[in-house]
């Protein structure tokens, strides 16, 4: 049994890569593997409720072309068919606890969250919070 961590960063309705992490989720959970999701930007908005199909003026589209999943079912419906190996938080105090307490867990936080619970990856030798770190 494997570990997967998928970090999804989409808004609802942005692109296909929502509904493709889902399915590549709910394909691992079924299969026994461990699944790490991590929603974060935009993703955060993802189980929001209010959520419903709208036209895209932007792109000319018409409610019926842009008719897909609505990503709150999804995760409605990912949360209720795997309950039971799906652990959510609701916190970075809870992101620290869970990857503190998970062997190869990743997870994200704001930088003035990180405690010495977890390590800190670098990214082009950097720490954040240092000149130079990855542009926000």
């Amino acid at each position: 049994m494997a570990t997967i961590t998928i970090g999804v960063m989409d808004p609802p309705y942005e692109s296909a890569n929502t509904p493709t992490a889902f399915r590549l989720v709910d394909a691992a959970l079924r299969k026994g593997h461990n699944v790490n999701v991590f929603c974060y930007e935009g993703a955060t908005a993802l189980g929001f409720a209010g959520q419903k199909q709208h036209p895209n003026p932007v792109h000319g589209a018409t409610l019926e072309a842009e008719d897909h999943p609505n990503p709150k079912e999804w995760v409605k419906s990912l949360l209720a068919l795997h309950k039971d190996s799906i652990r959510t938080v609701g916190s970075d105090a809870d992101v620290i606890d869970a990857v503190a307490s998970t062997p190869g867990a990743i997870g994200f936080v704001e930088e003035r969250s990180i405690t010495d619970r977890v390590s800190v990856v670098k990214v082009d030798g950097k720490l954040p919070m240092e000149s130079g770190y990855l542009p926000h």
